[in-house]
């Protein structure tokens, strides 16, 4: 069986022969000097619009030079457990076509704006800088017909009227690799033989009467379709514009069989096998002594470092207890509130000095009961933009604000003018991320399962235990809201079914069933359920 698939399958395959390049991360710890590779392969390169020097527009050349730059991140390493370390990239492998997107879009604070700069385009790109010692060729170019024309944001006179050509060398010149020709052999056929390059791509199975059809990976599988689908829309109006009627109407047809059938032969095949690798998959959430540990921790360092902020003798000794306690202060707010990482790392520094205070509403602290009035005195509240532009709350306890309070008393001292946000390390331009704030914090703590604890799993972790309180429906949408996601949501993806409830509770109801006397628990919930086994 295995042989006949092989033999359907084409020898080229269209995706990686002519887009896929392969790149290389190097991290390197600045503590202890050890590094880690990391390959990664890809068939677009995302770059940012850079920024104007002087009075020259930026061109693509200084996007690829921006987006290759040394990075610093922050890391745990697991030699020292030092948290920063330095990340390099380098091309290994190039391909025959580089597809360089332009990413016009950036998030300032709660709003996303776009960049509407101009930047030029220029009809070769050096690759020399970014591309590794031992470089490798791309596969041997059989292109016999011009590209249609460049993909370009500029005037048609800036464009090369020739057709794309190799690289000359491995480490010398690239064409500006935004053209829509592919070989011709391809062309011919590519409304067909796409799924097939797909199916080889992401390893297609056959499967049989036991098994159903599968994909080793199936996210790209999914990610392919709509890629190929947009591709196919851009060669519609490049065609258009080069008024080749022919290849705009094979492109057309390719679209349309897209939309029929690749549902049919991929989707739907890699939908079911996401689904079956879910099914009794073990999903561990956080335990919960180490997030009480975690809690507490996070408050007692918080005072520490507070304490020792206001004494410091020196700069460098301020600076330092600076950045420890926006990353701190930054980790708790997202632990307690069990925030999305990024919704609480991007509060803005003018949302919370212009926060709400004051009163509740007499009306309604009137039906609040002690307690509620107390925690309504403590405790201070944000709101910030999560997923999706929704509106959601960040609850604040006495020694966070007391913590963030005197974070704003010190942005003055640590050059923070221009970065809007409030848990900003001294110097820096943006914020500390909310992954590595909680990762950073986990590290000064002994607990048990450490890789347990991620913003998203102390999500779940709120969803799923919140199923041993009654909460009636109301009260169930306070915290789906509260966590930034429908109820739909909620249900079907955040709150896993526990297994203790399932035996217990489910089982209860089944003994009762078998045993005939259910109709003796009439009007009575399965908590009430008291059924001999």
């Amino acid at each position: 069986m295995k042989e006949e698939i092989d033999a359907r399958r084409p020898t080229n395959n269209l995706v990686r022969d002519n887009f896929q390049y392969q790149t290389v991360e190097s991290y390197m710890c600045t503590n202890c000097h050890a590094t880690v590779l990391k390959q990664q392969e890809n068939i677009c390169w995302f770059v940012s619009v850079p920024r104007r020097q002087d009075t020259e527009a930026p061109t693509l050349q200084d996007a690829l030079r921006l987006s290759m730059r040394p990075d610093g991140r922050q890391l745990l390493c697991q030699h020292c457990r030092h948290d920063e370390c330095r990340v390099t990239t380098k091309i290994s492998q190039l391909p025959r076509t580089l597809i360089v997107q332009l990413n016009r879009y950036v998030f300032l604070g709660e709003e996303s704006k776009k960049v509407r700069a101009n930047v030029g385009n220029p009809k070769l790109l050096s690759l020399n800088e970014h591309v590794a010692d031992d470089v490798t060729r791309p596969p041997e170019w059989k292109c016999t017909k011009p590209a249609l024309c460049i993909l370009s944001d500029f005037e048609e006179s800036e464009a090369p009227s020739s057709g794309p050509s190799p690289p000359s060398a491995a480490r010398g010149l690239s064409p500006v690799p935004a053209t829509a020709g592919l070989p011709e052999s391809a062309a011919a056929d590519s409304p067909v033989s796409a799924g097939a390059a797909a199916s080889e791509v992401c390893s297609w199975e056959l499967g049989d009467t036991n098994q159903p059809p599968s994909f080793k990976t199936p996210t790209s599988a999914l990610k392919l379709g709509h890629a190929l689908k947009k591709a196919a829309e851009v060669g519609v109006g490049l065609a258009a514009r080069a008024e080749d009627a022919e290849r705009g109407s094979r492109l057309e047809d390719y679209i349309r069989l897209h939309q029929r059938e690749w549902g049919d032969k991929i989707s739907h095949a890699a939908l079911s096998t996401l689904d079956l690798r879910k099914m009794n998959l073990q999903d561990a959430l956080p335990l919960t002594e180490d997030l009480v540990q975690l809690s507490n921790s996070l408050r007692e360092q918080i005072g520490e470092v507070a304490t020792n902020l206001a004494g410091a003798h020196s700069c460098n000794e301020e600076t330092k207890l600076y950045n420890e306690l926006v990353t701190l202060t930054s980790a708790s707010v997202t632990v307690f509130n069990k925030r999305r990482g990024g919704e609480s790392a991007r509060l803005l520094l003018e949302t919370y000095v212009n926060r709400r205070r004051g009163a509740a509403n007499k009306d309604i602290a009137s039906t609040l009961s002690p307690l509620e009035r107390k925690l309504a005195e403590k405790m201070d509240l944000v709101e910030v933009l999560g997923k999706r532009k929704r509106r959601v709350p960040i609850i604040l306890a006495p020694f966070m604000r007391n913590a963030m309070d005197l974070i704003v008393r010190m942005r003055p001292r640590m050059s923070l003018r221009g970065n809007p946000y409030i848990f900003a390390k001294a110097k820096s331009k943006s914020y500390v991320p909310g992954w590595a704030a909680i990762k950073s914090a986990c590290g000064t703590c002994d607990l048990k399962k450490l890789e347990l604890i991620t913003s998203t799993k102390i999500r779940k972790y709120l969803a799923t235990v919140t199923q041993v309180l009654q909460l009636d429906e109301q009260q169930l949408e306070w915290v789906a809201n509260h966590l930034g996601h429908s109820l739909d949501v909620h249900r079907q993806f955040y709150r896993l079914p526990s297994e203790i409830l399932q035996l217990t509770k489910v089982s209860q109801l089944l003994l009762a069933a078998e045993q005939g006397c259910i109709s003796s628990y009439k009007n009575k919930s399965l908590n009430d359920l008291d059924v001999k086994g």
